[in-house]
């Protein structure tokens, strides 16, 4: 008998723990939204969405979201709607124990902006996709100009590879070399800092262009391309205090392993 009472007890415990869990839930989504918080992580990069913008995106639908009930408020639709935002990677929302919104979000982050053959000028991000400009724009942010045939379309994403042979690069495109490169320049804090513009001769052939010094930098094609950045911002940092720059018009990373220097003609 004495087993059959604490069966039925813990039965009973039980019962009103999940009948109270229960109406706790219930009341809960009758709570109206507390207020709404927007996050925006950049990246380490300028400001392109702001929590203005998102706020406005997010209240489609609703006369007030303060207004609405926490049972009213769909966070598939508030993360889809959000990330209609050209300039937002991704979205996690969330209504946290005191029926407050939070909206996070992780904005894309910049790292070249191209100038085509077509007039066009538009940026590639960190994860190799197209953006449209901002009308804030992104101050000193890495140029690309030159011989670019390859127009602007809004879904174009390039992929990323940490080596290249030869024969790889032929096949890729010259908006996927940029990314490339450019990826290689970001990582880099000297390199970010020393290189102003990406200069394409033509599709197999690249030049970096510095802040400080008239020199031109011949990286020729991506092929190790890592390696070949590698050994000029290693050239830089070494040569800097004991090689006088401003004698020479080229340094040539086209051959890996070594920074060919050409010197100015005396005149």
């Amino acid at each position: 008998m004495k087993l059959k009472y604490k069966i039925l007890i813990l039965l009973i415990v039980a019962i009103s723990i999940i009948a109270l869990i229960r109406l706790a839930n219930s009341n809960f989504k009758k709570q109206k939204i507390s207020q709404v918080t927007i996050s925006i992580d950049t990246q380490g990069g300028p400001e392109l969405v702001t929590e203005e913008e998102v706020l406005l995106l997010v209240s489609q639908g609703y006369d007030s979201l303060t207004s609405r009930t926490v049972s009213e408020i769909d966070l598939a639709w508030v993360e889809n709607i959000a990330k209609t935002n050209p300039y937002v990677q991704s979205v996690d929302a969330f209504i946290n124990i005191d029926a407050s919104l939070t909206v996070s979000i992780v904005q894309r982050k910049p790292i070249l902006r191209v100038f085509n053959s077509h007039n066009q000028t538009f940026y590639i991000d960190t994860e190799g996709a197209l953006m449209p400009l901002n009308k804030e724009g992104c101050p000193r942010l890495l140029v690309a100009s030159g011989a670019i045939d390859e127009k602007y379309y809004p879904s174009a994403k390039y992929s990323y590879f940490d080596s290249i042979n030869y024969n790889q690069a032929q096949l890729l495109s010259v908006l996927n070399k940029l990314y490339l490169i450019s990826m290689e320049i970001e990582r880099d804090t000297l390199l970010s800092e020393l290189i102003s513009q990406l200069y394409v001769t033509d599709k197999n052939n690249f030049e970096l262009i510095p802040v400080i010094g008239n020199q031109n930098i011949l990286l020729g094609d991506v092929d190790e391309h890592r390696k070949k950045l590698k050994n000029l911002s290693h050239f830089y940092k070494k040569g800097y205090s004991v090689t006088n720059f401003s004698k020479y018009k080229t340094f040539d990373i086209r051959f890996t392993n070594q920074v060919v220097c050409t010197k100015k003609e005396e005149i």
